[in-house]
């Protein structure tokens, strides 16, 4: 049983992000993690579908959402002409939802086994992904193109977006488990470093948060550590800060894009273009929900299931150019 969750796992990540997730079975274009869908679908019959008890508030809220997606289902395809290959290719990662009635086919055992898994796997990822620093290379030349494996920072220095799937979740287990024996902090700080190389500022601010829930659980609230903390915290900041200046750069570019926000245009969307990643996220989520305003129907259903590879005018002000899609 363990080892079909780490079938299922290793097929939903696309063999953890080494692989391109499409692949062609003859003129067909299907994704690693349809195979991982089909695999659930085939072991449900193997299962009786009789969920736990203290489960059966999830399972209600889960029908209730299956019920919403079937008729935004129907009303696209009735009423919008989407055809049925259209949704299933926008709406196939859904049926991983489907896994909610398998879980009491597995015990505590099956899980532990998986996670121990998953901790080698990230610990092997989290050192080559390090090593890319280390060397100036890309494990992923291949993808490259593809998804923007790698590119340059505020600094123009290198940034690779190939971290290590599932890095943050198994950062907090590993602290708090003992899964690694005497080799535990050692790779807790491998981890550390994987996650501040990979200079995303919602990972780092989760580690850092992870890391004062850890301490309080662990060490519990006095007013030595109240004094401690924010001494010891502030030193490894400018440590870090030293060594790694982009990180005190787009810390520092984050602060200032979160201070334009009420001063942007919102009539003018293209100044979003100029103001910084999170500035242009901002307008990019603005711009989107604004169209979704402009129609009721879309407030109830939603925008509709049309591939992205399937829109051939554009109908947004703000994006990005694809080298793999029409817009």
């Amino acid at each position: 049983k363990h080892i079909a969750l780490i079938v299922l796992v290793t097929l939903i990540t696309s063999y953890f992000g080494f692989v391109d997730d499409l692949f062609f079975l003859g003129p067909i274009s299907l994704q690693h993690g349809d195979l991982a869908l089909l695999f659930i679908f085939l072991l449900l019959p193997l299962k009786e579908l009789r969920v736990q008890k203290n489960l059966k508030g999830i399972q209600n809220t889960l029908f209730l959402f299956l019920v919403f997606v079937l008729c935004s289902v129907a009303y696209d395809y009735f009423f919008r002409g989407t055809s049925l290959i259209q949704i299933f290719r926008t709406t196939r990662k859904l049926g991983y939802l489907l896994f909610f009635f398998l879980l009491p086919a597995f015990n505590w055992h099956d899980y532990r086994k998986l996670l121990k898994y998953l901790l080698i796997v990230t610990t092997v990822h989290s050192g080559l992904y390090i090593s890319q620093y280390i060397f100036g290379y890309s494990y992923t030349p291949h993808l490259d193109l593809l998804y923007d494996r790698t590119h340059t920072n505020e600094l123009g220095e290198a940034r690779y977006t190939n971290v290590p799937y599932f890095l943050i979740p198994l950062f907090v287990l590993s602290m708090f488990s003992n899964y690694f024996g005497k080799f535990k902090w050692y790779i807790v700080g491998l981890f550390v470093l994987a996650i501040v190389l990979g200079q995303g500022r919602g990972a780092i601010i989760s580690m850092i948060i992870a890391i004062l829930g850890f301490l309080i659980l662990e060490k519990g609230i006095n007013w030595v550590n109240i004094l401690v903390f924010p001494i010891l915290g502030s030193f490894v900041a400018i440590l870090f800060f030293s060594y790694f200046p982009i990180l005190g750069e787009r810390f520092t570019q984050m602060f200032n894009e979160v201070l334009l926000v009420q001063e942007m245009d919102y009539n003018n969307l293209n100044a979003f273009y100029h103001e910084g990643s999170l500035i242009f996220r901002w307008g990019v989520t603005y711009e989107r929900f604004m169209y979704v305003l402009e129609s009721p129907i879309r407030m109830l259903l939603g925008v509709g299931y049309f591939p992205d590879m399937d829109i051939t005018r554009p109908i947004f002000v703000l994006g990005t150019k694809s080298d793999v899609l029409p817009t």
